[in-house]
């Protein structure tokens, strides 16, 4: 998923519809469809997914690049590791 797209969920959050009964069926919270619950994926593999919604991955993407930010102020831009 790209960022901008990603960005354009405006927080949406994702679940599992039915944990218990429909292991794998993951939809955001405007109601559409993000995984089916074909077989996979499984009930582990899912909570990974609901975990890393797109909301979160941007939050995460903004706090690395604020330690960038400050590396390079610290440091000088540069080659990094």
């Amino acid at each position: 998923m790209s960022e901008s797209l990603a960005r354009s969920g405006d927080g949406l959050k994702w679940a599992e519809d039915d944990p218990v009964r429909r292991t794998g069926l993951i939809s955001h919270s405007a109601g559409d469809i993000v995984t089916y619950d074909e077989g996979s994926p499984n009930a582990a593999q899912s909570a990974h997914i609901v975990r890393h919604d797109p909301a979160r991955v941007i939050r995460d993407i903004a706090a690395m690049r604020r330690l960038l930010a400050l590396y390079d102020a610290e440091n000088g831009p540069g080659e990094r590791l």
